[in-house]
C-alpha cells in the first residue's frame, strides 16, 4: 500500500509591476557577445564584458574543444591554450574553461589584445562609485560591470533596491506524499518535491509544478530508489536560472539532480554520506554540504560542482550544516563546533557546541568567521544578499 500521509505546500504569491528611478543609459554601454555568436556549444568564455558565459556540456562520448575548434564539442582529444601570448585579462582555453592571464602592473590597463597598454587615466571601481548591479562607465572609456541583483530586488541607479511587495493572494495544493521542499522562480511558477512509497516496490520522487494562481501543471516522476531521506536538509530544493536543483540521501549515498523547468533531466552528481544542504550560484555552480556520521562522531564536507555537475573542490570542515554562494564566487558556511573542538583548521581555538559562520574563497581559504556564543547553538541555514552581506 502506497504511504498514507499527506503533503501540503502553500504559498502568498501576486503579481506586481516594480519601478525603479529612471536612469539615462550611459552612451555606447557595453554589450556582452553570445555562445552562439562566439561559435561555442559548451565550457565557458568571456563575454566580452567583464563577466563569462556558460555554453553548456558535451554528450557522452564527446569533449569540449575535441572537434579541433575551441569550445566546440568533438570526439578527438583538446589542448588547451595557454597565456603565453596573452599578458592580463580572462580568455578561452578553447576546451571549456576559461585562462585568468592576470592583472597589469599600476600605471596600465588590459587591452582588448590582452596586452598591457599604458594608462592615460585611473578608471575608478564599482565600489568606490558605491554601485552594486547593472554597468557604468570606469571614466577611462571601458565600463565596469557591477553584478545582478537577487530574486525580489531591482537595480535602480546602478544599486539593488527591494522590489515592492505584492497584493498577496493564497492557494494551497494538498496531495499524497511527503513534501521536502517548495521554490518558486522569478515568473511565480511554482515548485514541490515530495516522495511516494509503495511496500514492496520501492519510494518514487516526485517534482510538481503550480501556475502563479495555484493550478496544477503537472506532476512528475524525476527519479527512483528503495528509500530517500530527506530528513536532515536544511535545503533540498532550488530553482535558479531557469532551472531545479535537488539534493538529497539515498541507499548510495548523497545525490544531486539538475533538472530544465520541465524537469528534463540535465545532469547528477552522487558521492557516500548525507546531504545536508545545498546551494547553487547565479552562475550554476552547486555547493552540497555532505553530513556523515560514522558511531559518536560526524564530520562534514563541504563539495563544490561546477555548472556541468563535476567535482571541483571539496573540504573538510567540521560540522558544517549548510552553504550559499555569495556575490563574488565565496562561499558562506554555517554549522556547529564539535565537542571537543578542532585543534586545527579554520575552526580551532572556538569552545565546543558554539554555531559558526565561515567566508571561504574559490580555493577554501578563510576569509573571515565568527562564532555564535550559547549552550549547543547551531546556524541550521545561511543566505545571502546581492552585497554579500
Amino acid at each position: 500500500m502506497r504511504n498514507a500521509k499527506l503533503g501540503t505546500v502553500g504559498v502568498w504569491l501576486g503579481i506586481f509591476v516594480a519601478c525603479s528611478p529612471t536612469v539615462p543609459p550611459p552612451p555606447e554601454p557595453c554589450q556582452p557577445t553570445t555562445c552562439q555568436a562566439a561559435g561555442a556549444d559548451c565550457g565557458t568564455v568571456p563575454d566580452g564584458c567583464g563577466g563569462v558565459l556558460s555554453c553548456g556540456s558535451c554528450v557522452e562520448g564527446e569533449t569540449c574543444g575535441g572537434s579541433g575548434r575551441p569550445n566546440v564539442c568533438g570526439t578527438g582529444n583538446c589542448t588547451p591554450t595557454t597565456c603565453a601570448d596573452a599578458e592580463c585579462g580572462e580568455l578561452s582555453d578553447g576546451c571549456g574553461g576559461v585562462l585568468d592571464c592576470g592583472g597589469c602592473a599600476e600605471g596600465s590597463v588590459c587591452g582588448a589584445d590582452h596586452q598591457c597598454q599604458e594608462a592615460s587615466c585611473v578608471p575608478t571601481t564599482c565600489s568606490a562609485e558605491g554601485a552594486t548591479c547593472g554597468s557604468l562607465p570606469d571614466g577611462c572609456g571601458a565600463f565596469l560591470q557591477c553584478g545582478s541583483c537577487l530574486e525580489g530586488e531591482s537595480c535602480g541607479a546602478n544599486v539593488c533596491v527591494s522590489d515592492p511587495q505584492p497584493a498577496a493572494s493564497e492557494w494551497s495544493a494538498v496531495f499524497e506524499g511527503l513534501v521536502w521542499g517548495a521554490a518558486r522562480d522569478s515568473a511565480g511558477e511554482t515548485y514541490a518535491l515530495y516522495v511516494v512509497t509503495e511496500e514492496g516496490v520501492g519510494a518514487e520522487l516526485h517534482l510538481v509544478r503550480f501556475s502563479p494562481s495555484g493550478d496544477q501543471r503537472w506532476d512528475r516522476i524525476v527519479d527512483r530508489a528503495e528509500w530517500y531521506n530527506f530528513g536532515f536538509n536544511q535545503r533540498a530544493l532550488v530553482v535558479s536560472g531557469g532551472a531545479v536543483f535537488i539534493g538529497g540521501t539515498r541507499p548510495d549515498g548523497l545525490f544531486v539532480l539538475k533538472l530544465d523547468a520541465e524537469a528534463a533531466p540535465r545532469w547528477s552528481y552522487s558521492e557516500p554520506g548525507r546531504a545536508a544542504s545545498i546551494g547553487v550560484s547565479a552562475g550554476g555552480e552547486v555547493v552540497v554540504v555532505n553530513w556523515d556520521r560514522a558511531g559518536e562522531t560526524s564530520t562534514s564536507t563541504v563539495v563544490r560542482l561546477d555548472a556541468s555537475g563535476k567535482r571541483q573542490s571539496g573540504w573538510r570542515i567540521d560540522q558544517a550544516l549548510s552553504a550559499a554562494f555569495s556575490p563574488d564566487g565565496a562561499l558562506v558556511v554555517g554549522g556547529r563546533v564539535s565537542d571537543p573542538p578542532p585543534t586545527e583548521g579554520p575552526l580551532a581555538g572556538a569552545a565546543g557546541n558554539e554555531g559558526f559562520l565561515l567566508k571561504l574563497d574559490t580555493s577554501g581559504r578563510t576569509l573571515w568567521r565568527e562564532l555564535l556564543s550559547g549552550s549547543s547553538s547551531r546556524v541550521w541555514s545561511v543566505d545571502t544578499s546581492a552585497k554579500g552581506t
